[in-house]
Parts: C-alpha cells; structure tokens; sequence
C-alpha cells in the first residue's frame, strides 16, 4: 500500500511539461502506463525494478524517447542506452533508493538535447550531478554525451552527502528551467536555458535544517515550494520566485503531510493521516473547484487499481475534502 500511495501522489499531481511528454510513466517492479489511451493501459515492458525515484520522457507526440532510475538509462526500445564511447549508461551516479533520483529536463530551443539530474540517497556520497543526452545520436535511439568535452560524461553540481531532493520548474523568462535541490537549511537552484545547464547555483538560506529524505515539489506557477521531511513527518512551504530562483526564509509548517501535490495556478494540499486500517486523506485547495477535480482524480486511479474509498466517512466543506481509502487492496 505504502509503495501505492506513492504512486498516488504521482497520479494526482499535474506535470511540468506541455503537450504529452509526460504521457508514459516507468516506474516500480517492471510497471508502466500510457497515458495516451482513454482509459490509460498499463504498461509491462518496462525495465526498471525501483524502489523509489525515476522519471520518464516522451516527445510532443507521446511517444517514448527515454526513462531511468538515476543510475541506468533505457531507451525507447527498453535497451541500456550507451555512452558514446560504447560503453553502456548503467553506472550513473543516482540511487534507485533515492526518493527522486532521476529528473529530466530538455535543453531549451533544442529538440535532441536532454539533461538527466541525478541524486544521491541518505548513505551514499556520490552528490547531485547532471549527464547530457543527445537524442540526435545511434539513429534517433540516443547516447549519453561529453557536451562540454572534458572527457567526463557527466557534471557534478554538487559532492559528498546530499539529500534525495530535486525539482523543476519553468521560470518566469522564456525558454528556461529552475532545477532546484536542497540540503541542510539552503536550497540550491539551477538555472538552464538555451546556453545549457548554469553550474554556479543561486543558494537561499532559510531557518530550518531539511531533511534528506522526502520529496521537494514546486507549484507549476513557480511560486510556491515543499519540502516533505521523511525524518520529522512533516513539510515545510515556501514562497519560490521563479524569475530569480529564490526560496524564501518566510516558513509555514505543515503538520503529518507525507505528499503534496499542487494545481494549475494556485497551490493545494494533500494530507495524509495513517490510521489503524486506513489512510484518511485531507485536500485543501483555494479554490473549491481544484477539490473536484483532486477528488475525481483520487477515486479515478482508486478504481484502476481496486483500492476500495469510503466515502461515507468523507467531509466536504467549501475548501476542504476529508476522506478515507481502505489498505486492503
């Protein structure tokens, strides 16, 4: 249940990229769907076995272009994509123990360059590093590159212990990302544009020590952020400024929340209570008709997996929803 309810939060929450690059999702013990189809199939060609974080691309079309767990990378035809010296990408320097140990990115204003973020997980000390990968290459199946030829496949951003956080955004200029990481009380955002990947970060400073462990997510209007701390059982929200990648020190702690998801243009929350024999499930949202759509979202990927909702235990108020969903599955 714990690995679904994982899985869950991925569902509900509404992706960064346009168009259907975000349409097939590998993921778990060899599991896949294509959102492409309605309703969407499941996948079962996929060849990630992970425990934890990994993230797939498409292209305008949806169709597959790549996926990996931060250490291995697959291309569209499920086989271990190579570097170009020959040698395969199964060595990259994530963690499939990671709570989001691979994050891609495309380069702006370039249809075959893509980066893939790597973190590290809590006992390891590889860092939080970048590979570039040209789809252009090994007859549109893709390679890992030396963009910068100084003869090392990939970038470190950041050495030694780090935590298990990374997210993107689009920022407020045209044509550019924020990839933004945390560890212990800063936050590190990494701006990419046309030029590529800005290896000098913006750092922010804020009160509080960050957890290792845990997701960061950031509003897809760039500006707001979450981080969800494994350690503590909590999340703490911030104001994020994406023309500058600025995370603000103002903090607004959020109490038992394991996962948080956020809208179109406004930021919502989902809290997660675990009971004796169920998960209760609290959203709130600024608007009441993100709860519609939250909740419809919920019961649609409840019923794709069998998992019984009791709603007769659910409150509804004008901001907030509470429900329940059996562990029984």
């Amino acid at each position: 249940m714990k690995k679904l309810l994982a899985v869950l939060l991925l569902f509900i929450g509404l992706q960064t990229f346009s168009q259907k690059q975000a349409n097939i999702w590998y993921f778990g013990q060899g599991a896949g769907v294509d959102f492409n189809f309605s309703p969407p199939r499941a996948l079962t060609d996929g060849q990630l076995y992970t425990l934890e974080g990994c993230s797939t691309f498409s292209d305008s079309d949806g169709e597959l272009l790549f996926y990996s767990d931060g250490t291995t990378v697959y291309d569209k035809n499920h086989n271990i994509m190579n570097y170009t010296n020959g040698n395969p990408g199964n060595n990259l320097l994530g963690n499939s123990s990671a709570a989001q140990s691979g994050m891609i990115i495309p380069k702006p204003l370039n249809n075959d360059i893509y980066y893939l973020f790597t973190v590290t997980d809590n006992n390891s000390t590889t860092g939080f590093n970048v590979y570039t990968i040209d789809m252009s290459l090994n007859g549109g199946n893709g390679q890992l590159i030396d963009e910068d030829g100084d003869g090392v496949f990939f970038s470190q951003l950041q050495a030694g212990a780090w935590s298990e956080k990374v997210a993107a955004v689009k920022g407020q200029e045209c044509n550019t990302f924020w990839v933004v990481t945390a560890h212990n009380s800063q936050f590190f955002s990494y701006k990419v544009d046309e030029n590529g990947v800005d290896e000098t970060p913006v750092i922010s400073n804020v009160s509080s020590n960050i957890d290792n462990r845990g997701y960061l997510k950031i509003s897809p209007d760039g500006t707001k952020l979450v981080v969800a701390n494994q350690g503590s059982s909590n999340a703490i929200l911030y104001d994020f400024k994406n023309l500058t990648g600025e995370v603000s020190n103002d903090e607004t702690f959020l109490a038992h929340l394991e996962g948080v998801i956020s809208s179109v243009d406004e930021l919502c929350s989902l809290e997660i209570t675990k009971l004796s024999d169920s998960y209760r499930f609290r959203i709130a949202a600024s608007l009441p008709k993100y709860n519609n759509m939250l909740i419809e979202e919920v019961l649609k990927f409840c019923n794709m997996f069998n998992i019984r909702v009791d709603m007769s235990k659910s409150i509804k108020t004008s901001s907030v929803i509470t429900f329940e969903i059996s562990l029984e599955v």
